[in-house]
C-alpha cells in the first residue's frame, strides 16, 4: 500500500506524455482530451510545463504539441529487453512480406502487454500502434497467450490485480472461472485468438515465445475482420508464425548480431 496520496498533477502529466506517445508523438489539445478526459485548460498547463522542462515542443503551424528527443532519456535505464529485441527484431521484420498483415512482439508489464516491436508500416491501417503502446491482457491474443503459459502462481497474481481494476477492458478478471477456462483452451491449442473482442474490426492470433522453459514474450498477426474469418487466419498464418517463433527461440540461445554485425553476449532477461 502506498504511504502517500498520489500527486494528481504529476499523474496527469505522465498521462499526457503517454497519450502523446500513443498518438504518434504529436497531437492537439483536443486529441489529448479525447483520449484522457482531462479538462482542456489543465492539459494546456501540463503541456506548457512539459515545454518548460524540454520534453515537449509546440508546432505553431497547426497548433499541435510534439514530443522532443529529450523524452528518450526517460527510458535509458530500461534495458531488460534489449537482448531479446537484438535477436528477435531481424527475424520479425523478415516475416513482414510473408505475413502481409501487421505483427507485433510484446511482453507483459504488470497489468498490460507492452509492444516491444511492430513490423507494420506507419499509417497503413487504422489499427496502427507503435513500440511502447500498452494493450489489455484479457481481451487481446497477445495477453491471453502470455497469461496462459505463465506459472499458476503468476497467473493468480495477474488475475487478482486485474480484478481490482476499474478499467472495462479488465472486467473479465472478476469472473475467474471464465478466465481459467479460456486459459485452459489456449494452452491446449498452443496459441490464443482474439475475435473482435477488443478491436471490433480486427481478428488476431498470438503465439508464445519461450526461453529456458519460461514464456518471455508473445507475437501476433492481426487482420481486418471483413477480409478474413478466424479459421482462414489460423490455417493461413499459424504455420509461418510458428516458424518465426522457432527461429526467435533458437536465436535466444546464441549470440545476437548487432547493427554492425558484431556478436553480442548471450541473452540476459530478468524474470
Amino acid at each position: 500500500m502506498a504511504s502517500y496520496t498520489p500527486v494528481t498533477a504529476f499523474v496527469r502529466g505522465l498521462e499526457v506524455l503517454r497519450t502523446l506517445n500513443l498518438l504518434g508523438g504529436k497531437a492537439s489539445v483536443g486529441e489529448v482530451h479525447g483520449r484522457t478526459g482531462i479538462p482542456k485548460p489543465t492539459i494546456v498547463r501540463l503541456l506548457e510545463t512539459l515545454i518548460h522542462t524540454g520534453y515537449v515542443s509546440r508546432d505553431t503551424t497547426d497548433r499541435t504539441y510534439v514530443l522532443t528527443a529529450r523524452t528518450l532519456s526517460l527510458c535509458e535505464g530500461f534495458r531488460a529487453y534489449d537482448d531479446l529485441l537484438a535477436r528477435a527484431r531481424p527475424i520479425h521484420n523478415a516475416m513482414r512480406e510473408r505475413l502481409v498483415w501487421p505483427s507485433d512482439l510484446a511482453v507483459l508489464d504488470r497489468n498490460a502487454m507492452v509492444i516491444l516491436d511492430t513490423n507494420r508500416q506507419p499509417g497503413t491501417l487504422w489499427f496502427n500502434r507503435t513500440a511502447g503502446s500498452r494493450v489489455p491482457i484479457l481481451l487481446t491474443a497477445l495477453g491471453r497467450v502470455f497469461l496462459a503459459f505463465m506459472t499458476p502462481e503468476e497467473q493468480e497474481n495477474v488475475i487478482a490485480e486485474l480484478a481490482r481494476s476499474s478499467d472495462p477492458d479488465d472486467a473479465m478478471a472478476r469472473d475467474p472461472d471464465a478466465v481459467y477456462a479460456m486459459l485452459d483452451e489456449t494452452r491446449a491449442r498452443g496459441f490464443a485468438t482474439s475475435n473482435r473482442e477488443w478491436m471490433s474490426q480486427a481478428r488476431a492470433a498470438a503465439f508464445p515465445i519461450f526461453h529456458q522453459g519460461r514464456v518471455i514474450a508473445a507475437a501476433n498477426v492481426i487482420v481486418v475482420a471483413e477480409a478474413m474469418n478466424m479459421d482462414t487466419l489460423i490455417e493461413r498464418y499459424a504455420p509461418p508464425m510458428k516458424e518465426m517463433i522457432a527461429k526467435i527461440e533458437a536465436a535466444l540461445n546464441g549470440p545476437a548480431q548487432n547493427e554492425r554485425g558484431a556478436a553480442t553476449p548471450n541473452l540476459r532477461i530478468s524474470h
